[in-house]
């Protein structure tokens, strides 16, 4: 016991008064194993400023496994993004647009350099999405010495023909579509993370996440994998060997 001279109790007194508080505490600190079950049994939740208790919000449902996914031009908060990743020590897609827009060449071996995956990116109503595709893995060649097969359609590949669905899947591409929209380009951090969280927790399906290259991006992927660590919930790399999340019939 530490006091001072304004302690209005002896050392015994304080003692005899204490005796089922000072024996939880020993029991604490004998039995760590036990401390989860006497905070349980003996404390009630304590409450927040509303009154309300603050619990634990335990999903009751949860995806049977997550992929991270990236869209957009790689520019100056790739970096981040992939320092990220590096640190949780998951591994993600990243579709690049193929539209003829200029890409960041260096950013692209990084991507390719740290192991994770590139494809590509075209609404449905693309014309020529053969010959946008091969431009595009010309350059990807030039800039990394590989070429994907991966692709997502920007709005969904439910939107596509009959006819341009056969050409992709004639060719070898893997059609892939996102599930969860984190929506950072709007929203922080915190906000888009919620995003995701909140979705997670209404299904059992497999999940894609959506994300691009924003100042938030990095940070909502750090939020996110600790909610998946924290429920146990696998992550999966998006490659030409795993079967493809999409709308296609």
């Amino acid at each position: 016991r530490i006091c001072n001279s304004s302690a209005s109790m002896s050392d015994s007194s304080f003692a005899s008064s204490s005796t089922a508080t000072i024996r939880n505490m020993l029991d604490a600190y004998n039995n760590p194993s036990s401390v989860g079950t006497s905070a349980s049994q003996g404390s009630a939740p304590t409450p927040s400023a509303s009154g309300v208790p603050n619990t634990p919000e335990v999903p009751t449902r949860k995806p049977s496994i997550v992929y991270f996914s990236y869209f957009g031009a790689p520019d100056a908060d790739t970096p981040a993004i992939l320092d990220v990743l590096d640190t949780i020590g998951h591994k993600a897609a990243f579709f690049i647009p193929a539209d003829g827009t200029v890409l960041n060449e260096d950013l692209l071996r990084q991507i390719i350099g740290r192991g994770h995956t590139v494809g590509f990116t075209l609404l449905s109503s693309a014309q020529d999405m053969s010959g946008k595709l091969r431009a595009a893995n010309d350059m990807l060649f030039h800039a990394t010495g590989t070429v994907s097969r991966l692709l997502s359609i920007s709005n969904g590949s439910e939107h596509l023909s009959v006819v341009q669905r056969d050409g992709l899947t004639q060719a070898g591409y893997r059609i892939w579509d996102t599930t969860v929209d984190s929506r950072d380009h709007s929203y922080d951090a915190s906000k888009a993370g919620q995003i995701i969280m909140t979705a997670l927790a209404q299904t059992s399906n497999p999940t894609v996440i959506r994300m691009g290259h924003y100042k938030s991006s990095a940070r909502t992927t750090a939020l996110v994998a600790t909610h998946l660590d924290t429920y146990n919930i696998p992550v999966g790399e998006i490659s030409l060997t795993r079967t493809p999340i999409n709308h296609l019939p």
